[in-house]
């Protein structure tokens, strides 16, 4: 940034209110997609944006493994019984959501420990800037080991893709005791800000659907926060009514949701920008409530979000009497994202009375990246927010699928166009090229329009394939295959798209060779098969430079020739 010094002199004073109580950030995938080996260092750098982005709510479920822990040894767990509970780094928050237990683990003797004093830094720095972090509540998942060490406990069977996890039953005497346990260790490591984030239920079909057991489970959940600390509100996140919207009818979200008093339940409706759910539920019931931007699915790369939705629909909402409990803004993004705009554009809709004009927003937002007035700047900037940003585009490029003779999808935008957006930065350069955000959007851009591009030869390849054309099917394959390595080097000349800071970032919490490669194997793991099985494969995949030739390539290359026996 080129910060002026002095300052430039504000005349006359402003004052600007936020209109939402509530400005919240952060999905609990990011801490498995984005930021589970972040360090001191970069959690500071994290936080600070926060601030300067007016965030007042963050989730903050770093180190949360040390509360389990803590409230297994009260419990009378063995020390085995949590390492088989607890998971890998990048999927710890699926264990928080109860999704999952013990994959990708068992987590190193010293991780515990190290991230329960990163996650103390991190609360002093969220509450210094005077924010309210999000800590996690209990929410009825626990460990495996639960039916051994309590043979009497009633227990529900609750199954994410390839996964079964326990769930207590609301009703048993268990529950309450196992709550209040957890809160108060958790009280005792991280101090407390009343709000507690919980979801039992986030892509899971709950075990039973009479209304009764759900209002219990409601309650149950709350009541466990709320008998330590009476201020407690459950933050919920509201996409386990568009995940499993088939069970959930509105008889059976009221029941849920009118078992906890109104000013202590915050919901996040967290697909505003594609679907809402606030409009199909009554608004929760009458619930407080925050509109939410996803804006990314596992961290993935691509060029895109909705900035028309979010200009458009938040503005609606505002105005809509349905709406009225209406409490704040935020972005529940499963990645920290590579499309910078759509963050800064939201946040600020907070400090706003009114909606601004879209287009001259987007040419101030070029001129502030880029460090200066330019018209191919501008030209690009208005090319962009007309194709790549008229909605979430995310489409796998075909090199980061399993290569296969079925088409994938592409963006509903012209390629052409974004072509144009690309000669236009390249334009540009002359002026703005010393600006790091000017060649974040350089290469950003040209790695979307080559993205886009391998569908066409990935097309091409197909059609040669039923052709049994063995030259056009070289010719087509060389081409995918050169693209990739193009696109490899590209991408080598950002810190944002290089897989060798992943992994080095994953080692260095391993206090030994052994420990270095277990989390090594997470940091792969997560961004190729993710589990032992298919079902969610390539779910954050990620175009990066070592991941294309390391991976992709590799991949490719396995795509047997057309007239082969393996290819019949």
């Amino acid at each position: 940034m080129n910060i002026p010094d002095p300052l430039p002199a504000v005349q006359p004073k402003v004052r600007c209110v936020s209109r939402d109580r509530w400005r919240y950030f952060l999905n609990y995938c990011c801490f498995g997609y984005s930021l589970p080996w972040f360090d001191w260092a970069q959690w500071q750098g994290l936080i600070d944006w926060m601030a300067l982005n007016g965030i007042n709510a963050p989730l903050s479920v770093t180190g949360e493994e040390a509360v389990w822990r803590a409230t297994g040894q009260r419990l009378g767990f063995a020390e085995a019984d949590m390492a088989d509970f607890l998971a890998g780094p990048p999927y710890l928050p699926f264990g928080w959501m109860g999704c999952l237990d013990g994959w990708g683990g068992p987590l190193p003797k010293s991780w515990i420990d190290r991230h329960a004093a990163l996650e103390k830094r991190i609360l002093a720095r969220e509450r210094s800037l005077g924010m309210t972090p999000v800590l996690q509540g209990f929410t009825g998942h626990v460990p495996p080991a639960t039916g051994k060490r309590f043979p009497d406990a009633r227990l529900h069977k609750v199954r994410w893709a390839e996964w079964e996890t326990f769930m207590l039953d609301p009703l048993d005497t268990l529950f309450p005791r196992f709550a209040k346990v957890f809160i108060e260790e958790q009280k005792r490591l991280f101090g407390t800000d009343h709000l507690y984030a919980a979801d039992t239920f986030i892509e899971m079909t709950p075990p039973r659907g009479e209304t009764n057991f759900l209002a219990a489970t409601g309650r149950a959940i709350y009541q466990g926060m709320a008998q330590v600390d009476p201020q407690a509100i459950w933050v919920l996140q509201g996409w386990t009514f568009f995940n499993q919207a088939q069970f959930w009818t509105q008889p059976r979200i009221e029941a849920f949701l009118n078992a906890v008093p109104d000013s202590h339940l915050l919901v996040l409706d967290l697909f505003c920008d594609v679907t809402p759910v606030w409009n199909k539920t009554r608004a929760f019931c009458g619930k407080p409530w925050v509109w939410c931007a996803l804006q990314n699915f596992g961290d993935c790369v691509y060029l895109g979000g909705a900035l028309n939705r979010i200009h458009q629909d938040l503005a609606a909402a505002r105005h809509d009497p349905l709406a009225a409990q209406l409490s704040g803004i935020g972005f529940v993004n499963e990645g920290l994202d590579y499309n910078p705009i759509i963050f800064d554009y939201l946040f600020e809709q907070s400090w706003r009375a009114e909606p601004v004009n879209l287009d001259d927003w987007v040419r101030d937002y070029a001129r502030r990246a880029h460090g200066t007035a330019n018209a191919d700047s501008d030209a690009a900037w208005a090319i962009l927010k007309d194709t790549a940003y008229s909605g979430q585009h995310e489409v796998a490029p075909a090199y980061t699928r399993v290569p296969s003779v079925t088409l994938g999808g592409s963006p509903p935008y012209s390629n052409e166009r974004l072509i144009q957006a690309w000669k236009h930065l390249l334009s540009a350069a002359q002026t703005a090229g010393a600006s790091d955000a000017f060649q974040f959007d350089l290469v950003t851009v040209a790695r979307q329009v080559l993205g886009n591009y391998s569908a066409d030869v990935h097309r091409q390849a197909i059609e040669a394939w039923r052709a049994r054309d063995s030259a056009r099917f070289k010719t087509a394959s060389g081409r995918m295959l050169e693209l990739i390595r193009d696109l490899d080097e590209l991408l080598a000349t950002r810190p944002e798209y290089l897989l060798g800071r992943w992994l080095g970032d994953a080692r260095r919490w391993g206090s030994n060779r052994l420990e270095q490669d277990r989390l090594e194997w997470n940091a792969r793991r997560v961004v190729t098969m993710w589990g032992r099985q298919t079902l969610i494969r390539d779910y954050s995949r990620r175009e990066w430079s070592g991941m294309l030739t390391g991976f992709y390539l590799k991949r490719f290359l396995s795509m047997p020739p057309p007239g082969s026996r393996q290819s019949c």
